[in-house]
């Protein structure tokens, strides 16, 4: 975002957020939805969609901050967190292995593969890449 303006909303989106006040937050965000398409405001859209346990609503914002901006991996693992919510597993994955392959130490990615893989009984496939790579 540019200029103090935007800083001065998007500090105010935060402030709502971080206190608590979602609904607060999520009408300063569909306002802001609403005069200009920037990656910050759709991708703070779904983390609070998401926090709301709007799952379907987050994905279509988590979308159109990828969209916008598809090297962000905060955007990405959002997205990931939003399909793992849905129980979309593969796509889940697939959003944490592009975080991955941008940004390889990117811990949470690696815990909620994990997570994912343990979940669907498959957490034996990714010990076995494991003691591949280490050999």
């Amino acid at each position: 975002m540019n200029g103090d303006a935007d800083d001065g909303v998007l500090g105010e989106i935060l402030a709502k957020y971080r206190a608590g006040d979602l609904a607060a937050a999520a009408a300063l965000v569909d306002a802001r939805l609403s005069q200009r398409e920037e990656p910050d405001v759709p991708h703070l859209a779904a983390v609070i969609a998401l926090r709301q346990n709007r799952p379907d609503a987050g994905e279509d914002f988590a979308r159109r901050a990828v969209a916008l901006q598809d090297s962000n991996v905060a955007y990405r693992f959002t997205l990931a967190q939003i399909l793992t919510t849905q129980r979309r597993s593969d796509e889940a994955i697939a959003e944490l292995r592009a975080v991955l392959r941008m940004a390889p130490g990117f811990h949470a990615a690696h815990v909620q593969i994990w997570n994912i893989m343990k979940t669907l009984g498959r957490r034996h496939e990714l010990t076995a890449l494991e003691i591949g790579r280490a050999h």
